[in-house]
């Protein structure tokens, strides 16, 4: 018996092949996960092929993209800088610095993704408005050491566990290995230079949604044999940060729907946290 909720994954499909289409995507993935156990409750990718015809199927279709194809998270990933930043008393949501637009380090630009130089900032409007500086600004202060250490902690560079085969671990370099470089820790603090699956970010990030506890996924709710039950128990794997932190982010990505580059994902008569 599978966690699946089949109401829910009709409609995921549905949404799904529409925004493929709408944006002229070459594919995507949306999962849905309870936060508080790690059931799965829905979750698709595509393209996508017919199980009826699976021997007539190109067999690239067959990976799942969900958990076994890693990619760069990009700005979601500031999601977990920040975390580590509040946890660590390195910033507050009230601390502000100075947005440029673009900044040289270690011989290399980085840019804001508008381009944009936005003047002095809160760390909310950072992530309201998504500033690659900021988050850079953020990863700097945390420190390489600790700011690694709570990229592993939220479960980055390791399997999930989920019970499903063919699962990714992705790629997260460290100060620790000799393809790192120092404008690593600026880049990898907006998601980009590090890979991850789309399990892994939904894992990490319902971390948050659960009063900073992180549990395993799952799909299959029990199984039945010879008239015995058993039920998945749900499994903590950790706690990356503390319930104050997570309900202070929590806070912030609210505004980053209602305030920020966000605004699409509003839903009416709900309150949603979210991150482009």
């Amino acid at each position: 018996y599978l966690s699946i909720d089949h109401t829910m994954q009709f409609i995921v499909e549905q949404q799904l092949a529409a925004a493929v289409q709408q944006h002229q995507a070459t594919g995507g993935t949306i999962i849905v996960m309870n936060p508080h156990t790690g059931a799965i409750l829905a979750m698709a990718s595509a393209p996508s092929y017919d199980p009826n015809h699976f021997e007539t199927t190109d067999a690239k279709l067959f990976v799942d993209p969900a958990v076994s194809t890693p990619f760069e998270p990009g700005s979601t990933f500031k999601l977990i800088t920040m975390s580590a930043g509040i946890e660590l008393h390195d910033v507050t949501p009230d601390t502000t610095m100075v947005d440029k637009g673009s900044e040289l380090i270690g011989g290399q630009t980085i840019w804001d993704w508008d381009h944009k130089a936005h003047g002095t900032v809160t760390m909310v409007e950072v992530l309201a408005h998504s500033l690659n500086l900021g988050a850079a600004f953020v990863g700097r202060r945390v420190g390489a050491n600790d700011f690694y250490r709570y990229v592993q902690n939220f479960g980055f560079g390791q399997r999930t566990g989920i019970d499903v085969q063919g699962e990714a671990s992705g790629v997260v370099r460290t100060p620790a290995g000799s393809s790192w470089y120092p404008i690593d820790l600026s880049t990898n603090s907006f998601g980009q230079g590090l890979t991850a699956t789309p399990l892994q970010l939904t894992t990490a990030v319902s971390a948050i949604a659960n009063d900073g506890a992180m549990v395993r996924p799952y799909v299959v709710q029990k199984t039945v044999k010879n008239g015995k039950t058993s039920e998945t128990v749900p499994v903590i794997t950790g706690h990356p940060i503390s319930p104050q932190t997570a309900h202070t982010m929590t806070a912030m990505m609210i505004d980053v729907i209602q305030k920020g580059e966000g605004n699409g994902a509003a839903v009416p008569g709900y309150v949603v946290a979210g991150k482009t």
